[in-house]
């Protein structure tokens, strides 16, 4: 197994964290599979298809920083899971999860006997029947800042795949 770094295991304890206040059981694949970081299963929702699955590949990034009135930011995906995540033969949908970290460690989390704070923020991008790209090493991603990674959005992919909707 390759050695993580402190930000790959912030921006998976991050989806971690959104994941578990959903009730998402979260798997690691093993043994590992390239493009997809996490498993996670919806058990509480009835549906055309029951306890769905969503395999998911996360990112991080520190070096961002967000302006006022852009609707989306640029993330540099390796080619290769850019074309993992937009094949439509998987049984499984398949999201990139981008997780903006705070540059420096000490900053990344607020806490007090009252809360715990994960700093900034995570976002969904499904790359699903995107276009094929002539690029060689990476692929630009086009990360919407409407497609916020909290309980609430997870909540709601994972009941429209019950529902047999592919976000």
């Amino acid at each position: 197994m390759a050695r993580q770094t402190p930000q790959e295991v912030y921006s998976r304890g991050y989806v971690w964290a959104v994941a578990s206040a959903v009730g998402c059981a979260v798997a690691v694949p093993y043994p590992e599979t390239d493009s997809v970081d996490l498993i996670l299963k919806y058990e509480h929702e009835p549906g055309p298809y029951c306890c769905p699955i969503l395999e998911v590949q996360v990112k991080s990034i520190s070096t961002i920083e967000l302006k006022e009135g852009n609707e989306t930011f640029s993330y540099d995906l390796k080619k290769k899971n850019y074309d993992d995540l937009r094949g439509p033969y998987y049984h499984a949908p398949r999201l990139l999860f981008v997780v903006l970290v705070p540059r420096l460690p000490n900053e990344w989390t607020l806490h007090s006997e009252k809360e715990f704070l994960l700093r900034r923020c995570g976002y969904w991008v499904s790359l699903r029947n995107a276009p094929e790209s002539d690029n060689t090493d990476t692929v630009a991603v086009t990360c919407r800042r409407a497609n916020v990674l909290s309980p609430d959005s997870l909540r709601d992919i994972m009941v429209r795949i019950a529902g047999g909707d592919i976000p």
